[in-house]
């Protein structure tokens, strides 16, 4: 959790106390339950349960740094060892697993004092419109009320990797604007001007059919701010490829260097929902650890931010928010506008 800011001003202090009430939406999502995991355990002994306990916490910390490989990195083995010590809760189940619950903020904490890469909790959300070939040329589109295997596999893989995923409602709105042909097809201009009263980050198309004895396997395309990336893959290698993208660019590493400072100046926020959203915003992001706010200008801000990474990282982050978009700006300083 980061600090909270310091507001100077009275006008900012009063509008400070509204937004507290009222907080409009950030770019990103929650990510569910990131500190918790149920894995299966042999037997309810001591050895067992701390066996189990150590299996819970390596997938809670591939969900927490964004990595699928974090066990190997070194430091790793020193947070698993001490497993235990991060509990908060645990309960068997009588499926033959145990559920454990982890306390985040001492998890990510002894995570960056080992050099692990740590993603905050706020996910970019991604609407998902998956068109399903099942092999007989009967295509559907999976929806929000859909219950089916396919969309339960899709939900378990992402849950793993700690990314939320919206479906499409798929009603009268939706079907006045998109077809299954459209999703089938590729044809973009319709899927986004549909998705637009869904407000997410990023959009992924794709097309499925099953062969003749194997899994499903297509065509993805992933659509973040006009900028667009394609594969082929399963829904296990289309998971792990889109949280793989978004880690990248939103996980820092753990760093025992001094903390470094960057001035940002943010414009457009002419009330005080915008400027509650556009800092919440940057609180959020990983690499910021403190958020101050130096001067206001009318419907501009500076801010000072101390940082966990560099200048560069901060602009990897807000590329993928539909709240902040790039500005002219002085040299050595950040520059964005409120976009909404």
């Amino acid at each position: 959790m980061h600090n909270p800011h310091t507001l100077r001003g009275p006008v900012f202090l009063v509008a400070a106390l509204i937004c507290v009430v009222v907080l409009p939406a950030s770019y990103a999502a929650p990510a569910g339950n990131l500190f918790a995991a149920e894995v299966p355990i042999a037997e309810r002994t001591r050895e067992g349960k701390k066996d189990a306990t150590q299996r819970a916490l390596a997938e809670v910390l591939i969900k927490i740094s964004g990595s699928r490989t974090v066990a190997s990195l070194q430091g790793a083995q020193i947070v698993l060892e001490a497993a235990s010590s991060y509990v908060q809760q645990f309960r068997y189940t009588t499926n033959g697993t145990m559920l454990v619950g982890f306390d985040g903020r001492k998890l990510q904490n002894e995570m960056r004092v080992a050099g692990l890469p740590v993603w905050s909790a706020d996910r970019p959300a991604t609407l998902v419109w998956l068109a399903v070939d099942n092999g007989n040329g009967d295509r559907q589109l999976l929806a929000a009320d859909d219950q089916g295997d396919i969309r339960n596999e899709i939900e378990a893989l992402a849950a793993s990797r700690g990314i939320p995923l919206i479906w499409p409602l798929y009603d009268s709105i939706d079907r006045s604007v998109v077809e299954v042909a459209d999703v089938w097809g590729g044809f973009a201009e319709n899927i986004l001007n549909a998705s637009r009263r869904y407000g997410t980050e990023a959009v992924l198309v794709a097309r499925v059919s099953r062969g003749l004895s194997g899994p499903f396997y297509g065509t993805w395309e992933l659509n973040i701010e006009g900028d667009s990336t394609n594969w082929r893959g399963g829904f296990a290698q289309s998971v792990n490829r889109l949280a793989d993208f978004y880690a990248d660019r939103l996980s820092v590493s753990g760093t025992a260097k001094p903390a470094t400072r960057l001035p940002m100046s943010i414009d457009g926020l002419t009330s005080a929902g915008a400027y509650a959203e556009a800092i919440s915003t940057v609180e959020k992001l990983s690499v910021v650890e403190r958020v101050e706010v130096i001067q206001v200008h009318g419907a501009q801000v500076i801010l000072e931010l101390t940082l966990r990474g560099d200048s560069n990282q901060v602009s990897r982050a807000l590329g993928l928010s539909r709240t902040l978009e790039p500005a002219p700006g002085n040299p050595g300083m950040l520059a964005y506008r409120y976009a909404r």
